[in-house]
């Protein structure tokens, strides 16, 4: 049962992390995206940190408000070990990286993919 609470877990937080990614990119606070799907922007917040599970129409709902495809949330879930993704929790930096990367040419994202695959 426990091993199954720590999976669950897990998937909220990637979940979690994915949801507060797509909202950044926008600029959008907890509380604009709570308003536009009718939930508290603190129900948001334990979203966002893997407090709380989400159900399937919610996340539907989410990924409407942030304009993003439903399976962008749960898109590299089974490559990730969760041991790995505790060490991955995104701060200001990550953000600022991942939307200046999402911005450049696929050549320069394939050079960058290249450097980082060989650390």
């Amino acid at each position: 049962m426990n091993n199954l609470l720590s999976k669950n877990n897990f998937v909220n937080k990637y979940i979690g992390e994915k949801i507060k990614f797509f909202r950044k990119q926008l600029n959008m606070t907890q509380k604009d995206l709570g308003d536009i799907i009718g939930i508290s922007f603190q129900q948001i917040q334990k979203y966002e940190q893997g407090v709380n599970s989400i159900s399937f129409n919610k996340l539907l709902d989410i990924a409407n408000a942030l304009n993003v495809d439903v399976n962008l949330f749960i898109d590299g879930l089974l490559k990730v070990k969760s041991a790995n993704f505790s060490v991955c929790k995104f701060n200001d930096d990550s953000y600022e990286f991942l939307f200046k990367y999402n911005k450049l040419s696929d050549e320069l994202k394939s050079s960058i993919k290249y450097i980082v695959n060989a650390l």
